[in-house]
């Protein structure tokens, strides 16, 4: 079922004359005059009208199929599900919501007495929530659920450009997540933590968060994150291969991710980062091949002594990438012993890095890397000129050629 672009759609079908409506009472699309047993997806767009989707009381098997649930640019809806409508959904699989911007959160259980409830656990099926450009949340769980709830099928979780969003997921949520393979949270400005503090927790105690399947995980964008979780606990990962980072790299140096953590990380992306970078980051994950640094502030990427306090240790990257980092004045200082430690790096690329003499930055940023690989060369290290990969689209566009690679022979 689609439904777009209804903006004077009240309710999928009306009350009666002699049935009465509270003043209050906000316009819901479907009461319990509507039943869909056999209905697996539901879209709904552009309907500026709405503000509840479902009334508290439906008929007895209404929903009770729904796998998909689709809600775009629907800007008066409040909420999306509370807590019996969550009973009812045990097929629900996906669900997308984009643009809302009254929005204040996902699932509502407020109105639920949770130390009273008497029932079995209510266990989702949910294996996909995509939330983005929904400003005004502030929680996608109103309330820690207390294991009354579980979503221990979520596979694919993915939250953009949520400003208000405090957190993810309440604590008894987060120790369930054993299907969990990727993570992503972009452009959450006042998330101060991934996991949210669980009330009346024992302050001694330390909680376990296991994360067996996830494989990627991304934390962009967030600019007041402080903790994975702010009480004690720990978090093991040992399945992540893929890590992207922003501002939130301070989480390496805070070892809330540690080399026993993480075993088989293999990828690391620093995005937006400023001037310095967390130390020992080559040496804390060993099977670390591939390191990204993207745009951000960085003048230089590693420092001198972190160079020689791990020079007798060896790191295992091979590709180096350096992309729009205009401030940078050079990758590692000449004459340091990190041609020693990096001597296995195969491929390292510079892309746009426009730091130059010009303009007080010191020596280019592409003249610094040729020193750097000559040193390397003449020390007997892994890395050839020929692996060398420079782009500058500006000086290739003033010629008309475009953007073009330059490789280095």
């Amino acid at each position: 079922m689609t439904l777009e672009g209804l903006s004077q759609l009240t309710s999928f079908c009306s009350i009666n004359n002699n049935e009465v409506m509270l003043e209050d009472s906000p316009t819901v699309t479907f009461n319990g005059k509507v039943a869909f047993p056999r209905l697996e997806m539901i879209k709904i767009s552009d309907m500026n009208g709405l503000e509840m989707i479902w009334h508290n009381q439906l008929a007895e098997d209404s929903f009770c199929s729904l796998k998909s649930v689709i809600v775009i640019d629907c800007n008066k809806l409040l909420t999306m599900c509370k807590f019996n409508m969550l009973e009812r959904f045990t097929k629900l699989e996906s669900l997308l919501v984009y643009r809302c911007n009254s929005l204040e959160e996902i699932f509502d259980l407020q109105e639920v007495n949770l130390e009273k409830w008497s029932h079995s656990t209510v266990s989702s099926q949910l294996r996909e929530l995509d939330l983005r450009d929904l400003q005004k949340m502030r929680h996608i769980w109103n309330k820690d659920p207390q294991r009354k709830l579980s979503f221990q099928k979520l596979n694919k979780v993915r939250i953009e450009n949520c400003w208000s969003l405090e957190n993810i997921f309440p604590a008894s949520i987060a120790r369930n997540l054993s299907q969990l393979e990727q993570l992503y949270i972009d452009g959450c400005r006042a998330m101060e933590n991934i996991v949210a503090e669980e009330e009346g927790a024992d302050l001694e105690a330390v909680t376990r968060f296991d994360f067996p399947r996830l494989t990627s995980l991304k934390l962009i964008d967030l600019y007041q994150l402080r903790y994975f979780y702010p009480g004690g606990h720990t978090a093991e990962w040992p399945a992540l291969n893929k890590l992207s980072m922003g501002d939130s790299l301070r989480l390496i140096s805070q070892d809330q991710f540690s080399e026993h953590l993480i075993p088989k990380l293999k990828f690391m992306k620093v995005n937006d980062g400023e001037s310095v970078i967390p130390p020992d980051i080559l040496w804390r994950f060993p099977n670390l091949k591939k390191l990204e640094f993207s745009r951000g502030s960085f003048e230089e990427i590693f420092s001198l002594e972190e160079v020689e306090k791990h020079a007798e240790r060896p790191a295992q990257i091979k590709c180096l990438v350096l992309y729009g980092l205009e401030k940078m004045e050079r990758i590692w200082k000449q004459h340091s012993k990190l041609d020693l430690i990096i001597h296995k790096l195969e491929i390292l690329h510079v892309e746009n890095a426009e730091s130059s003499e010009e303009d007080g930055a010191g020596p280019s940023t592409q003249h610094q890397v040729l020193q750097n690989t000559e040193s390397s060369e003449e020390d007997g290290s892994g890395l050839s000129t020929q692996d060398l990969v420079l782009e500058n689209e500006e000086s290739s566009e003033e010629d008309g050629a475009g953007p073009s690679t330059q490789h280095l022979e």
